[in-house]
C-alpha cells in the first residue's frame, strides 16, 4: 500500500522548519557547535549534550549530531541550598524593540521509566538560583509526555511581548526536581527556535490526486443539520435525506454501499406529566449509500426522571423536599463503526445520572462498546445492556478483526489508555497498547488521564492515528476581563503508530491553527487522514486534509459549518509512483516531520476550495475568512547585533573626558556590612573601554559587590595626574549576583577634577577659598574637603554635595581640634553620580598650610 511505502521513505518529508535563516534569535539553536560557540549554550547540574558519535540514538537526536539531554543525575552545581539544586540549560535572546511577537519552539522526546518533575520553561535574566524570571513560558509535567519526537511551539501574551521587547535575556529550561539516582528519566530537545513573529502551521495546496472526479466519495457533517457527500477537493456537494435532529458521525460501511449515522433523541418523545422530565437516549440511522431506505436502526435504553415535590425546594441538606424526586438516566450513543464485513456495527454507550436543570455534560458517565448485528427487519432494536467490550469508548476495527478503543471516561479498574480486542481469538483478549511513558503495556501505573484520544486504523490494519493534548499552547488577540483565559488556546497533535513499532511514534501534525475536534478518516489507500478543524473562537468548522508522508495539510472544505467526515473504503484515487513497500520496518530508521511555518495574519483571505451547491441542494454557503495565515510582505527583522548585548557577568566601561580607555585595571570588591571591602578578582578595559567579570565569586549571607579603580600601584595602575584619585560604583546597585547573569557593574569617567585654587605646597592665612572646575558631566555633585588632622576623619567641608564648585574655610578651628599653623594639610574634592551607574571618586589630592 501507498501508507507503508510513505511511512518508510524518508526522501518524502522534505519540509524545511523555518524558510527563513534570519529568523532564529537563538544561536547554535540546533546545538551543532557543540560548546564552542562564544554566545553559546550554558547547563549546570548535569545537562549535557547528547552526541550521535558517543552512543545517542535517534531517539535522543532529532536532526544533526548533537541535542541537549536533561534528566538523571542531578547534580548541586546549581540552584539554592533553600530550594535546592536544579538541572538548567541557558542561551542568550536578544528580542528586537520591533517584534510583532515572540514564538517559541523546539522538538523533545521523553525516554526512561521514571519521568516525575516538571520541567520548565522561561525568559529570564539570572538562570540559575530561581530568581530574575522576566517571562514565565510554561510549566511541562514530565509524567504526561509519551514517546515519540514532538513539536513545541508557544507564542507569548500580548502583554509578555511588551515586557522582552528590545531585551537581552536567557531562554531557559530547567528542572527542580532531583529525584532519585536510580529514577531513570531522560528529556532529549533540539532545533530550539526564538523567532520575533507568531509562527504556526501552513496551509499547502490542495494535492493533484485530491481533485475531484464526481464520485463524491466522502459524507460529512455540513451546513443546516444536513448530512452530504462531497467530492476530494469539497466541491460537488449533494445534500442527503436526514432527520430532523441534528446528525452526527455519519459513517461509509467497508463494503461502500451503506452509511450510517447518530441522533440524540428524548425519551418519552411528548409528555404532558410537567412532574418529570425525558432522559437523552441516542438513535442510529441506516441509509443506501445514495440516501435511499433511511431508517433508525438502533436506540439506546434510557429512564425519565422525576422533579422534586414541592419543586424548588431544597433536595439535599437541609432537605426541605417531601420528594426529592429520581435523576433522569440517560443512555448516549456514539462512534459507530463497522465490522469488516459491514455485518456488524460497534457503538459507544455511556450511562450517567442527570437533574432536569444542570449540565448535562457535568455528570459522571460509565461507558461501555457494544457490538451488534445489523438489523434486517423494520424495527428499531433497544440496545444497553449488551456489553462487548467493558470500561471502554471509541471503537476502530480494522480489515484483520481488530478492535483499537480507549478507556472510558469513567470511574473504573481498567487502567488508561488505548487497548486493542482480538475478535478472531475465543475469547477475544483486551491488550493496552498506549499509556503515559511508564514502559508502555508493561506499566500498571498512571498518573495521568488518557494521553492519546480517538484511535482509528489505517486502511491495512497496521497503523492506527491518534489525537493528543500538546504540551503547549497559543494565544489569539482578544477583548475582556480576564485577557490570560480568553486568550489562551490548546495545541494538539496528531500521531501516527506503528502496530509493529510502537516505541517510534510520528508527530504528524501540531494544531496551533484551530481547535481539533472529531474523529480521523483515513483515505482508502492509507496516504491522506481527514480531521476537524475549528477556528479559534469556535464560530466555524471546516475539514481539512494530512498527507501522512509529508505532513503537508490544507482546507478541504471552506464553508465554515463542514465537520466529522469519513472517505467511501472503496474509492479510488489517483496514484503516485512510489517505493516498494517493505515486510518489515527499519528499526534504525528516524521519522522526523519538520513542520512549515507562517507568520502572523496580515488581513484579507489566502484563496481555497469553495463550496459549491448542486441542484440537488438548497444549502447557501457560509463564506467565512479562512483560518490560516498569509505570509507577511515584509522581511522579518534581523536579530539585533550581537556585539551590542552586553556580556555575561557584571560590566560596564571607563572613560577619560567622555571617550573609552583601554588597560585600566578595575577590581571587583566584596563588602560586608561594617567591615572594609576586600577585592577578589581584577580585569582591565579593553580597547574601548570595556570591562568585565565573566563570573563574579559566590558569597554568603549579607554582602554587595562594588566595581572599584584606583590610581597607583594599590589599584594596579600606573600614578596617573590625568585620572581621578579613585572611582567605586555605588554598593547598592550590585546587593545580588547569579551565575551568567548580565548585571552593570558602572559606566564611569576617571578624568580628573581640575583644581583652581589654592595652588598645591602655598601657606595662606584665613580665609581660604578653595575652588575647582566642574567635570560637565550631567548630573554630578562636589564636595570640597579639607583634612584637619591628615588623618581622614578630621575634615572641614562643605555642608552637603551640590553643584558649587567652591567652598571657604574661616577659621582654624573648623573642626575640634583646632588645625596648626605651618603644618601642611590635604585638599581634594568629591565627585558624586547617580542613576544606574552611581558611585563616588576622589580628585587628586594637594596641600596648604595656615600662616599664624
Amino acid at each position: 500500500m501507498a501508507l507503508v511505502a510513505g511511512l518508510l521513505a524518508p526522501k518524502l518529508l522534505t519540509h524545511a522548519y523555518s524558510s527563513n535563516s534570519n529568523s532564529n534569535l537563538v544561536a547554535n539553536g540546533g546545538f551543532e557547535d557543540g560548546n564552542t560557540h562564544p554566545d553559546g549554550w550554558n547547563f549546570c547540574g548535569g545537562a549535557k549534550l547528547a552526541d550521535t558519535q558517543n552512543g545517542a540514538t535517534d531517539q535522543m537526536v532529532h536532526g544533526g549530531r548533537y541535542a541537549l539531554r536533561m534528566g538523571q543525575p542531578i547534580d548541586n552545581t546549581c540552584g539554592s541550598a533553600v530550594l535546592g539544586p536544579n538541572q538548567v540549560a541557558f542561551q542568550d535572546v536578544t528580542i528586537p524593540s520591533d517584534a510583532s511577537d515572540v514564538t517559541i519552539s523546539f522538538w523533545y522526546q521523553a525516554l526512561g521509566t521514571w519521568p516525575a518533575g516538571e520541567w520548565h520553561l522561561e525568559l529570564t535574566n539570572e538562570p540559575r538560583d530561581y530568581l530574575g524570571s522576566v517571562v514565565f513560558i510554561d510549566t511541562i509535567k514530565m509524567d504526561e509526555l509519551t514517546p515519540g519526537w514532538h513539536l513545541y511551539r508557544q507564542n507569548l501574551k500580548s502583554e509578555d511581548v511588551a515586557k522582552v521587547r528590545g531585551k537581552t535575556l536567557y531562554l531557559q529550561l530547567y528542572v527542580r526536581f532531583k529525584g532519585q539516582p536510580d529514577w531513570d528519566w531522560q528529556v532529549y530537545v533540539d532545533d530550539v527556535k526564538v523567532t520575533p513573529i507568531r509562527e504556526r502551521t501552513q496551509t499547502a495546496p490542495l494535492p493533484a490526486d485530491l481533485q475531484g472526479n464526481g464520485t463524491r466519495p466522502i459524507v460529512v457533517n455540513g451546513p443546516n443539520n444536513s448530512v452530504y457527500r462531497i467530492d476530494t477537493d469539497g466541491d460537488n456537494r449533494i445534500k442527503l435525506p436526514s432527520t430532523t435532529l441534528p446528525p452526527y458521525l455519519p459513517t461509509w460501511s467497508p463494503d461502500g454501499k451503506r452509511i450510517v449515522f447518530q441522533t440524540d433523541w428524548l425519551q418519552p418523545e411528548a409528555s404532558t406529566d410537567t412532574t418529570k422530565f425525558p432522559a437523552l437516549v441516542g438513535r442510529a440511522w441506516l441509509m443506501n449509500a445514495d440516501g435511499s431506505g433511511l431508517r433508525p436502526i438502533f436506540q439506546t435504553l434510557g429512564q425519565e426522571g422525576r422533579k422534586e415535590v414541592p419543586l424548588g425546594c431544597l433536595r439535599f441538606s437541609p432537605n426541605t423536599c417531601s420528594d426529592t424526586g429520581l435523576d433522569a438516566l440517560d443512555g448516549l450513543l456514539t462512534n459507530l463503526h463497522w465490522s469488516p464485513d459491514s455485518q456488524k456495527i460497534s457503538a459507544t454507550i455511556c450511562f450517567r445520572n442527570r437533574w432536569y436543570n444542570s449540565d448535562k455534560s457535568s455528570q459522571d458517565a460509565t461507558c461501555h462498546v457494544g457490538i451488534h448485528d445489523v438489523p434486517t427487519g423494520v424495527d428499531i432494536v433497544k440496545i444497553g445492556p449488551t456489553v462487548s467490550i467493558t470500561d471502554a469508548a471509541g471503537a476502530s476495527w480494522s480489515p484483520n478483526g481488530k478492535i483499537l478503543f480507549e478507556t472510558g471516561p469513567s470511574l473504573t479498574q481498567r487502567a488508561k489508555g488505548i487497548w486493542e480486542l482480538d475478535t478472531t481469538t475465543q475469547p477475544p483478549q483486551a491488550v493496552r497498547l498506549l499509556t503515559w511513558l511508564t514502559g508502555y503495556a508493561s506499566s500498571s501505573i498512571d498518573l495521568r488521564s488518557n494521553p492519546e484520544s480517538d484511535p482509528t486504523w489505517s486502511p491495512d490494519g497496521r497503523y492506527f492515528i491518534t489525537y493528543r493534548q500538546a504540551a503547549s499552547v497559543h494565544y489569539v488577540p482578544v477583548t475582556g476581563t480576564d485577557p490570560l483565559f480568553l486568550s489562551l488556546r490548546s495545541n494538539y497533535h496528531i500521531m501516527v503508530h506503528d502496530r509493529q513499532n510502537l516505541g517510534k511514534p510520528r508527530m504528524l501534525l501540531l494544531t496551533d491553527h484551530g481547535r481539533l475536534s472529531g474523529r480521523p478518516a483515513w483515505s482508502p489507500n492509507g496516504k491522506y487522514v481527514l480531521y476537524t478543524l475549528s477556528n479559534d473562537e469556535g464560530t466555524a468548522a471546516d475539514i481539512w486534509w494530512l498527507n501522512v508522508q509529508t505532513s503537508e495539510t490544507g482546507k478541504l472544505t471552506n464553508d465554515g459549518a463542514s465537520y466529522n467526515a469519513d472517505w467511501l473504503p472503496t474509492a479510488q484515487l489517483p496514484t503516485e509512483p512510489t517505493p516498494a513497500p517493505t515486510s518489515t520496518p527499519n528499526p534504525n530508521l528516524v521519522f522526523k516531520a519538520f513542520m512549515p511555518m507562517v507568520v502572523r495574519d496580515v488581513g484579507g483571505t489566502q484563496p481555497g476550495p469553495t463550496a459549491t451547491p448542486s441542484s440537488q441542494t438548497n444549502v447557501t454557503p457560509v463564506v467565512l475568512p479562512t483560518l490560516t495565515p498569509t505570509t507577511a510582505s515584509t522581511p522579518l527583522p534581523a536579530p539585533v547585533n550581537p556585539t551590542a548585548v552586553p556580556p555575561r557577568g557584571i560590566s560596564g566601561k571607563v572613560l577619560y573626558k567622555g571617550v573609552g580607555i583601554a588597560g585600566i585595571t578595575v577590581r571587583l570588591e566584596v563588602c560586608v556590612p561594617s567591615l572594609p571591602c576586600e577585592a577578589k578578582v581584577s580585569t582591565q578595559t579593553d580597547a574601548n573601554g570595556n570591562y568585565n567579570f565573566p563570573y563574579a565569586p559566590s558569597q554568603s549571607g549579607f554582602f554587595s559587590y562594588q566595581v572599584t579603580y584606583t590610581n597607583g600601584p594599590d589599584g594596579g595602575n600606573a600614578s596617573d595626574s590625568r585620572f581621578l584619585s579613585y572611582w567605586q560604583v555605588s554598593k547598592s546597585a550590585l546587593i545580588s549576583y547569579s551565575y551568567a547573569e548580565r548585571l552593570a557593574g558602572g559606566t564611569f569617567d576617571i578624568a580628573d577634577v581640575e583644581l583652581i585654587a589654592p595652588a598645591n605646597g602655598t601657606e595662606l592665612p584665613v580665609p581660604v577659598t578653595f575652588s575647582w572646575k566642574s567635570r560637565d558631566i550631567a548630573g554630578e555633585k562636589y564636595q570640597g574637603l579639607l583634612d584637619t588632622q591628615n588623618n581622614g576623619l578630621n575634615q572641614c567641608s562643605q555642608d552637603d554635595p551640590g553643584t558649587v564648585l567652591s567652598f571657604t574655610v574661616s577659621t582654624l578651628a573648623c573642626q575640634f581640634p583646632a588645625m596648626v599653623p605651618g603644618v601642611p594639610h590635604r585638599w581634594f574634592v568629591l565627585v558624586f553620580q547617580g542613576g544606574e551607574s552611581g558611585g563616588e571618586g576622589a580628585s587628586r589630592v594637594r596641600a596648604i598650610s595656615f600662616a599664624p
